[in-house]
């Protein structure tokens, strides 16, 4: 099967995702992408200098997703619990139906192996998601929606966490983990 030159770069990077987070980044090469795409390795590189020029593309459109979805709750407030309850059925979608981890869990298991250019880019996708979560339980609080007796930091930390281990966790003890960690956070929280 041979894609249209326009698209390729896009089909690349949506094959990369799929790789990315599904095996991390020590889990594929560009045979695997270039292969089922009928392309050469060649039509690659042209887009992406190197493998990790092209998993910072994915991170980097993985944080443009996060600003994409998240931004007009945070330019024009909302109820914090319907936002919180948004992200929650998107990572819930991304373990199971999706079957694939954050790119953070895929980067954190690897680190010491990836090129720089990577870390930056999920420090920078770590930092906006936990700054996204902290506005959310901050705001949760002050509306009256969520309860809990920490800094807002603090839960939205334990929050991330305690997804990017479901993650793990429903890899090897079966979907229901997910759900039933979702069903524990939304209880931690007062919902």
């Amino acid at each position: 099967m041979s894609v249209p030159r326009t698209s390729t770069r896009e089909h690349i990077l949506k094959r990369a995702t799929m790789l990315f987070q599904g095996r991390g980044y020590n889990g594929f090469s560009f045979k695997d992408i270039s292969a089922p795409m009928g392309i050469r390795n060649a039509a690659i590189h042209y887009h992406f200098r190197t493998k990790s020029d092209l998993c910072s593309a994915v991170i980097a459109r993985y944080r443009d997703l996060l600003k994409s979805e998240t931004g007009d709750f945070m330019k024009h407030g909302g109820s914090a619990k319907s936002q919180l309850d948004a992200y929650l059925a998107f990572i819930r979608h991304e373990i199971l139906d999706a079957r694939c981890m954050c790119p953070l869990t895929n980067v954190a298991v690897a680190l010491d192996t990836l090129p720089g250019e990577v870390r930056a880019q999920a420090t920078m996708l770590s930092h906006d998601l936990l700054a996204y979560l902290t506005r959310v339980m901050e705001l949760g609080r002050e509306q009256g929606e969520f309860q809990f007796n920490c800094a807002a930091e603090q839960k939205a930390l334990s929050v991330k966490a305690t997804l990017q281990g479901a993650g793990q966790l429903a890899r090897l003890m079966g979907p229901q983990v997910v759900d039933q960690v979702i069903d524990q956070i939304r209880c931690d929280l007062g919902l």
